[in-house]
């Protein structure tokens, strides 16, 4: 009797060791590595379908490719999530080919750093993509002229599927390469970029701070009512371009720009589109330059169908104003224009007033 009890207490006290001992690899499993190296999960790249990918320039398009080629049918074109990618914060990754980010995709990249190694477009944005929370840096690139932040209108975007969001980023070039932000249209397909939003954006020593290049000579083709706030651009050859070979690059918004000139500046905004508004410019040392260059030139090039580059235009800036051009000035086309000074010497040429 006694030795089968002692058996007995004996199998209870192997029950609970084992118990404790499970207990123990439990607690361990919650806060273990991912590797010997002491890796967890926000050192990989990883997306909301739940994979993880070693931390390398070529696997950021891998995980936004796993998330699918189509967004989730209830988005009905308006927008929402078709998924996210984080990058891992606290990291260099070299990229050798451009990420493309797809439909309603955003890419997080949590304060990571990208580089490429030539001369490529950075990203290229779809409908309802979203960049946000990272560095781009091209300066290593000896002869880029490419785009950080690339919008080409090729995927048949409209008015309410477009709203891409491109937010709190930095971009960094060296000796005025390339071009920071980059919306484009080209040849004759018809093409659309609209609504998209810069917000809280860094841009230093590019060729092109923000450019919008509406090259397309046919075809139903639009940059429209795309919004630029909060960007400061610093020592930048060409601070903000619209350019149209033909209407319309129209009702494009900026708001709170800051323009650090230097001598390699060159003019702070050039525009030839029509109904475009840029509220609250702030420009400082464009004493720098001097000569035949015009701080803020409205004039040359337009070969659109309405009636001048300054027709219903909004500016209000500080810094420059003594060095602003406009075309021939006729009070019925250019209607609702409004040009609030900082001071003086107004250029303008003819100038006709319609009085009914």
């Amino acid at each position: 009797m006694n030795k089968i009890r002692l058996r007995t207490k004996f199998q209870v006290l192997m029950v609970i060791l084992l118990m404790i001992c499970l207990a123990v690899v439990s607690v361990a499993s919650i806060s273990r590595t991912i590797t010997d190296t002491s890796d967890n999960s926000v050192t990989f790249i990883r997306n909301s379908n739940g994979n993880y990918w070693e931390a390398n320039g070529a696997n950021i398009q891998i995980a936004i490719d796993n998330l699918g080629d189509l967004a989730p049918p209830n988005n009905g074109g308006y927008g929402g999530p078709h998924g996210t990618v984080w990058l891992p914060g606290n990291t260099t990754l070299t990229i050798t080919s451009t990420i493309i980010v797809k439909d309603y995709v955003t890419l997080d990249m949590c304060g990571c750093e990208i580089k490429p190694s030539g001369n490529i477009d950075v990203f290229l944005l779809h409908k309802g993509a979203q960049v946000r929370n990272g560095v781009v840096n091209v300066s290593g690139v000896g002869n880029y002229n490419s785009g950080v932040i690339t919008l080409y209108a090729l995927d048949g975007l409209n008015f309410k599927s477009h709203l891409p969001v491109i937010e709190d980023m930095i971009m960094v070039s060296s000796s005025q390469r390339g071009k920071a932000i980059y919306l484009s249209t080209s040849g004759t397909a018809t093409q659309f970029t609209c609504w998209v939003h810069f917000n809280n954006i860094q841009i230093e020593q590019f060729e092109y701070g923000i450019f919008i290049n509406h090259a397309a000579t046919s075809g139903d083709n639009y940059i429209n009512g795309n919004m630029f706030t909060n960007i400061n651009i610093d020592d930048t050859k060409y601070c903000i371009k619209v350019y149209e070979a033909k209407a319309e690059a129209s009702g494009n918004f900026f708001e709170n720009i800051k323009c650090s000139c230097t001598s390699n500046t060159e003019y702070i905004l050039w525009n030839n589109g029509h109904g475009n508004q840029f509220d609250n410019i702030q420009a400082f040392n464009w004493d720098n330059n001097s000569g035949t260059r015009k701080a803020y030139s409205f004039t040359g090039g337009y070969a659109g169908d309405w009636s001048g580059p300054a027709h219903s235009c909004y500016l209000c800036f500080r810094g420059g104003g003594n060095d602003i051009l406009l075309p021939t000035w006729n009070q019925w086309y250019n209607a609702y224009t409004i040009l609030d000074l900082e001071h003086g010497e107004l250029k303008t040429g003819r100038v006709t007033e319609y009085h009914p």
